[in-house]
């Protein structure tokens, strides 16, 4: 590794110190590692989202169990609950709890996509024969506002026949 400026790296050093991060973070920061960091860009704004993305967690590995194939499903299975099944529509109840939250408290954007394409299949099997394969091809979300944390909310999913098998969820 090839050593920074010893201007910037000087900055490093007191932005490390300053807010009491880790001695292997700091030695990272203060060289020139496999992040770039831009000229233009003001070093204690590089520490400060160098320290975010420690904090979330960027660099961290996933336990054994959540690497697994369906993890998110296991996840999913136990806070999903069917309340009416009909042919072609599906109503479901489900709430946020903090195994599948975000940083910030509300419902990760990656378990309201599983949640969908759950929902999805099952409401495709009530009409699709259990020998046939299923899987959802396209899947498109707006996320308009987080839900929070034991915010809970129905699913109300209808196949409507038209020239493309189209489901729409209605809440």
């Amino acid at each position: 590794m090839t050593e920074r400026p010893l201007a910037q790296k000087l900055i490093w050093q007191n932005e490390c110190a300053s807010k009491s991060l880790s001695l292997s973070l700091c030695a990272t920061m203060a060289t020139e590692s496999a992040v770039k960091v831009s000229p233009d860009m003001q070093p204690e704004h590089a520490v400060s989202v160098t320290i975010f993305f420690e904090g979330v967690g960027v660099n961290s590995s996933l336990p054994a169990q959540l690497a697994a194939k369906d993890a998110c499903s296991n996840l999913l299975r136990d806070l999903l609950r069917a309340d009416r099944i009909e042919r072609g529509k599906i109503t479901c109840s489900f709430t946020v709890e903090p195994v599948i939250a975000n940083i910030y408290g509300g419902l990760h954007g990656g378990a309201v996509a599983a949640i969908a394409e759950r929902v999805s299949i099952a409401c495709a099997r009530t009409v699709v024969a259990q020998n046939k394969e299923i899987f959802l091809g396209e899947l498109s979300i707006s996320y308009l506002s987080a839900a929070g944390k034991s915010a809970g909310f129905l699913v109300h999913l209808l196949h409507q026949r038209r020239a493309e098998n189209d489901y729409s969820i209605l809440n």
